[in-house]
């Protein structure tokens, strides 16, 4: 009976019949910071992917998920939406329940997502991310692997190297082609 006692006092969550003062906050998630944001991530309990909670620095002081607070939240918990990167304003985040997926840019100043395409090899610098884009279903023409890919059982797709700039917002495709393996 002590132990109980004891840890009703120093965990009073644990204490037979406790409710939570604010369902709506998880202080002990992951967090990413930049200079400017702090990002939790609060791992989606009934569906792959996660939820993020995205805060000004210096709004709030700690980095915790609260749906009730002054944080924009991202993701409705169905979306399967995984962290990447965060890189000044900019939070980068794949998109997946299986090999292939999606990347997804968001600029977190105005709120909204700024690039949203089907790729699965990406990369994120300080000036912008860097990625291959799925653009065409890879036909023995077009794919020099294609029968190697098919003949394993695997599909093919032709991607295009792409960079999105941060500072303009513009995308510079570099017409740089190859043939990836798909599922």
């Amino acid at each position: 009976m002590r132990s109980a006692v004891i840890a009703a006092f120093l965990f009073p969550a644990l204490a037979p019949g406790a409710v939570l003062a604010n369902p709506a906050v998880v202080p002990d998630v992951p967090c990413y910071s930049s200079d400017d944001y702090s990002v939790a991530v609060l791992v989606n309990a009934n569906a792959p992917g996660a939820r993020f909670a995205v805060s000004a620095v210096g709004e709030g002081g700690t980095c915790r998920f609260d749906e009730s607070g002054p944080a924009q939240i991202i993701g409705d918990g169905q979306d399967p939406l995984w962290f990447s990167d965060l890189q000044g304003k900019f939070l980068i985040l794949s998109r997946s329940t299986g090999p292939q997926g999606d990347l997804v840019v968001y600029d977190l100043q105005s709120g909204v997502s700024v690039l949203d395409v089907p790729s699965d090899d990406f990369e994120a610098y300080p000036t912008g991310v860097s990625y291959w884009q799925r653009t065409a279903t890879a036909t023995p023409q077009n794919c020099p692997d294609y029968a190697t890919l098919t003949g394993q059982g695997l599909g093919a797709a032709i991607v295009e190297r792409a960079h999105y700039d941060f500072a303009s917002g513009t995308i510079d495709r570099s017409h740089e082609q190859r043939c990836d393996p798909v599922q």
